[in-house]
């Protein structure tokens, strides 16, 4: 990527991540709070809320038209959305891009139609797909999506999200080399590209003076070990 197009999107991160900070998207919790995933961490975040500004959304659909155009990934020919809060970046972009757009439910509905825009029996055809995410944690509900998309005969190598941890679980488990579900699924390699980082969103929180000293030395450990950090402290991971 250019020296100036490097620049530009890492304006739109930095605004980003000022904007969050602000918002309480990103949060420290005094007292842990149990994710989906079961696990206690100190640390919650809600980037659904970016999506109440018109200006956000415009911000969060430029840096993601960026990436596409700044990495020469060509176009797609569908955008899938996941959970709510990633349907209107995804819908947006699809607007933008003038290409369809799906829905994947990873927690599947009692109808049987887990991917909202296909008709039963209704396949992808091999068109190239680009996933659309609000935050990556573990991973795993994300990588759980890619497959999905996979077995409808999507082609799908690219997943955008507002916002990524970048804990070393989910590039493991998007690298295809752990599981995405207790039954030891599989998905293979699909690259993951972050409008804003959990490094640049403390960079920005540093520099605001959004955090105290003592809350950023808590948030460093944490995300040195997130896995184990609620277990350190007395609070065991919550049985599936």
């Amino acid at each position: 990527m250019k020296a100036y197009q490097q620049s530009l999107m890492d304006s739109m991160s930095y605004d980003l991540a000022e904007i969050s900070l602000k918002l309480g998207a990103f949060i420290f919790k005094e007292n842990p709070t149990k994710w989906e995933s079961g696990y206690w961490m100190p640390a919650q975040s809600n980037f659904g809320s970016l999506l109440y500004d018109y200006n956000n959304r415009i911000l969060i659909r430029q840096y993601f038209d960026s990436l596409r155009r700044f990495n020469s990934m060509g176009e797609f020919d569908i955008v899938a959305g996941t959970s709510l809060s990633a349907a209107s970046p995804a819908t947006t972009l699809a607007d933008l891009w003038q290409k369809s757009l799906i829905i994947v439910r990873t927690k599947p509905k009692d109808t049987g139609n887990n991917i909202a825009g296909l008709v039963k029996g209704q396949d992808l055809d091999k068109r190239k797909v680009a996933l659309i995410e609000d935050r990556i944690e573990t991973g795993r509900s994300s990588a759980k999506a890619v497959q999905m998309i996979r077995d409808v005969k999507g082609v799908i190598d690219y997943c955008f999200t507002i916002f990524n941890y970048g804990f070393d679980e989910a590039v493991q488990v998007f690298d295809g080399k752990k599981p995405f579900e207790n039954l030891n699924k599989l998905t293979s390699s699909c690259r993951v590209y972050s409008a804003l980082s959990y490094n640049k969103l403390i960079e920005v929180a540093i520099t605001k003076k959004f955090f105290t000293e003592e809350q950023l030395r808590i948030l460093e450990e944490w995300h040195a070990d997130p896995f184990h950090w609620g277990e350190n402290h007395g609070f065991p991971k919550a049985v599936e």
